[in-house]
């Protein structure tokens, strides 16, 4: 019997198959198995299309393989995936992040059904492979209270991690192109406050992924002027008629929560502000 698709699995993908294989293995073997898969490529070589039909022939997968030429860079490959979904909920899946267990999926989909609106995510653990470090990101009650009481703190500290923690209903929300650092964290901030979702956290790590060089964070870190251009574009983006006060309010927390920024004087917060407001 057909049944209509829940849940779109949207895989963008660039220049490499051995996470990937990680990523197809752990979505083959959920218990869950109402989705679709949705893989868009942006690769220079077709390693990824011959990766994706091997699985199209060796399972009966309701799947979707784009190959981009040219190429859409991030996040552009990412809307791309999410504009073709047919799902009811979307879950992002980068091409080095996987599900660390069968069940992950259901789970996953059963808090979705009983708050169809809302943003549902759970914790994830992981490795930096250059710093050689592993990391955990389960948050504590208290973290998610604060987070639901005033969303734009997220800015401050990303308790949610990357997207493929998240799954959240079908809309018309893109990442926006502009940005490439706190692009994740400006995207949350949409579902939560311009489209009013609820937050509902899974308190288990049901998610494992491995940054390494194709990553784009890793690429962005210590990148003041990234970083402070981002920032400022995010607060005036979300709050653009704010007034001094608040602008100056601002500031003072960009430059007490980033490390990074210890060397940098008030004035050049100040400029820099004003410099990179959202347009």
């Amino acid at each position: 019997m057909n049944r209509s698709v829940e849940v779109s699995i949207c895989i963008p993908t660039y220049n490499q198959t051995k996470y990937l294989r990680k990523t197809l293995d752990s979505i083959v073997s959920q218990t869950y198995q109402n989705f679709e898969i949705i893989v868009s490529d942006d690769s220079q070589t077709d390693e990824v299309e011959k990766l994706i039909h091997f699985y199209g022939e060796k399972y009966p997968l309701n799947l979707n393989y784009i190959r981009n030429n040219p190429s859409l860079g991030s996040p552009e490959n990412w809307n791309n995936a999410i504009s073709l979904a047919k799902g009811k909920w979307i879950k992002i899946m980068h091409h080095d992040d996987w599900f660390c267990e069968f069940t992950a999926l259901d789970k996953i989909v059963q808090q979705a059904k009983n708050h169809p609106n809302s943003l549902v995510f759970s914790g994830i653990k992981g490795d930096f492979i250059k710093e050689n470090r592993h990391y955990i990101n389960l948050p504590s009650k208290q973290k998610i209270q604060a987070i639901k009481k005033d969303p734009f703190s997220l800015l401050w500290a990303n308790v949610i991690g990357p997207p493929s923690t998240i799954l959240f209903p079908k809309s018309i929300v893109q990442f926006d192109c502009k940005l490439i650092w706190l692009v994740d964290i400006e995207f949350y901030l949409q579902l939560l406050i311009n489209n009013n979702l609820e937050l509902i956290y899974i308190e288990e790590i049901l998610f494992e992924n491995c940054q390494d060089e194709h990553n784009i964070s890793i690429n962005c870190l210590q990148n003041k002027i990234l970083e402070l251009k981002e920032f400022n574009y995010i607060y005036t983006k979300f709050y653009p008629n704010s007034s001094l006060k608040n602008r100056f309010r601002f500031i003072r927390l960009l430059k007490a929560h980033i490390s990074s920024y210890a060397r940098v004087n008030y004035l050049e917060l100040i400029y820099s502000h004003f410099k990179y407001m959202s347009k």
